[in-house]
């Protein structure tokens, strides 16, 4: 199989979820080289935790007397516990209230118009030229934003323009989603615990940011600022307890049904700097690449999971096979490949309104 075959094959292969072990390795050879790779079910592991899992196989094929000789060890406490607001000082009040604007902000985002289909998900694998990343840092740097403030203006772009989610009266927002590691944020690195820490935020893009690229960039940076010093990461574990004991009372059909009706989003982004990890010390020369593709679930049709190491940048795509058929995918995938260039490329693509 080929990468893409591969990893499209493993998102759809449903848990057991009697089966003791929620873990799946796999090796796959290709062009003089090895793809290791591992498909889990998601409750059980981070991104944190699945590299230290990699680490550990990578050091027993290359360096055995690196490996770790202790078992990981499962975490003890929860979210709540590690992140609540007695551990990380945010406060419940706020936290309810923030979520109430959303509830009303997200009457007038852009919804799917089609019903909810069976869930299978189709992937796709895209590497940028070698050395973009440097030259988006840079501008990035000059701009006074993040890398993954570009990354999901761009993705904004993208889907504003190729999305599942149609404008419709009265709906003309886009909503944007952010998977964030909690133990980086937060300095709780928990080196030897294995579980799962992650929290999200949410980017709400009216029409006028969307006609503007650099209004669009300096919107997406400025909420994402807001959302680090108000610690919005680690109150999204409130508004994932609420969606649990909601989850209680209806089928999980319809529970589902409910939110992509009620907390539309358009798109989803789970971005990291491998080169800050071990891979990055072991690159190019043992380790060339780093990918990493993650689940949509119900709600989301199309997530992104773009990764830098060293000088290379990739993305992987992930979506609902129902909304997004792999002509729109591709196209998708060129305007954001076609979009990082021009701003990598062309220091003047920043002030440039969007295509």
């Amino acid at each position: 199989a080929s990468l893409d075959e591969l990893i499209a094959r493993e998102m759809n292969y449903r848990f057991d979820p009697y089966d003791a072990c929620p873990f799946r390795a796999t090796i796959l050879p290709a062009n003089g080289s090895h793809v290791l790779g591992v498909t889990y079910h998601h409750w059980v592991a981070d991104s944190f935790s699945i590299r230290w899992l990699l680490r550990e196989w990578f050091f027993r094929i290359w360096h055995p007397t690196r490996a770790g000789r202790a078992r990981a060890r499962i975490a003890q406490q929860g979210q709540w516990k590690l992140f609540g607001p007695d551990a990380e000082g945010w406060h419940i009040d706020q936290a309810l209230g923030a979520l109430g604007r959303y509830r009303t902000r997200f009457c007038r985002t852009r919804r799917c118009d089609q019903p909810m289909g069976d869930c299978l998900v189709a992937t796709s694998v895209h590497c940028l030229p070698d050395g973009i990343i440097a030259n988006l840092l840079a501008g990035a740097r000059r701009h006074g934003v993040t890398v993954n403030d570009v990354l999901l203006s761009v993705i904004g772009q993208a889907v504003d323009a190729l999305g599942a989610n149609p404008r419709s009266p009265g709906r003309d927002e886009l909503a944007l989603g952010t998977v964030v590691d909690l133990r980086a944020i937060s300095g709780k690195t928990m080196p030897d615990t294995f579980g799962c820490f992650l929290g999200f935020t949410t980017t709400m893009l009216r029409p006028a940011d969307l006609r503007d690229f650099p209004r669009m960039l300096r919107t997406v940076s400025s909420q994402n600022a807001f959302h680090k010093r108000s610690k919005a990461p680690q109150a999204s574990v409130l508004r994932m307890g609420i969606g649990l004991a909601e989850a209680r009372l209806v089928s999980p059909r319809r529970w589902a049904e409910l939110y992509r009706d009620r907390m539309p989003v358009a798109a989803g982004i789970s971005n990291i700097n491998m080169t800050r990890h071990w891979a990055g010390d072991h690159h190019p020369h043992r380790v060339s690449d780093y990918f990493r593709c993650a689940p949509t679930g119900p709600m989301i049709p199309l997530l992104f999971t773009p990764t830098t190491l060293g000088n290379r940048l990739n993305f992987l795509i992930t979506c609902q096979k129902s909304l997004v058929d792999d002509a729109r995918r591709n196209a998708i995938a060129e305007h954001i490949i076609r979009r990082l260039t021009e701003l990598a490329q062309n220091p003047q693509a920043w002030e440039k309104p969007s295509s």
